[in-house]
């Protein structure tokens, strides 16, 4: 791996050399927006692919959403790379702490709410297929 790059998840990597900040999730995005020299427009870029963001990284006009904890891309950042961190990131892209981060995804208000009219535009379609099927009936007999 190229020490130049950053690798922040998912087989995506930037510039560590573009890099102006790593902070927390506890930190709202409109605070680190504000007090920035970062030129608009900017892009928020995300890259938890379900997972729960542990970090944000700014660049001079992108702000990446991580699910890679703020220590460990610290470590990387620096070349201090553990095996301790890299069994962390391995558990965040691929193991059952990703997928219950994405099932849990799934359980908030906005999916629910997805699904819900989902199903009932499912509903109102198999009614109005049975209502037609009734009108052809009625025109033939």
């Amino acid at each position: 791996m190229d020490k130049e790059m950053l690798n922040i998840g998912f087989g995506n990597y930037i510039h560590k050399q573009d890099i102006l900040g790593i902070y927390t999730a506890n930190t709202t995005i409109k605070k680190l927006v504000a007090p920035s020299k970062v030129p608009t427009p900017y892009y928020v870029a995300n890259n938890l692919n379900g997972r729960k963001c542990q970090s944000y990284i700014e660049t001079p006009f992108h702000m990446y959403l991580c699910a890679i904890p703020v220590d460990i891309l610290l470590e990387e950042y620096r070349n201090e790379v553990t095996p301790e961190g890299e069994k962390i990131r391995d558990e965040i892209e691929n193991g059952e702490l990703g997928k219950a981060q994405a099932e849990a995804s799934t359980n908030n208000y906005y999916s629910i709410r997805a699904r819900l009219i989902q199903e009932a535009n499912d509903r109102a379609l198999v009614e109005y297929a049975k209502l037609k099927a009734k009108q052809m009936e009625d025109k033939e007999g």
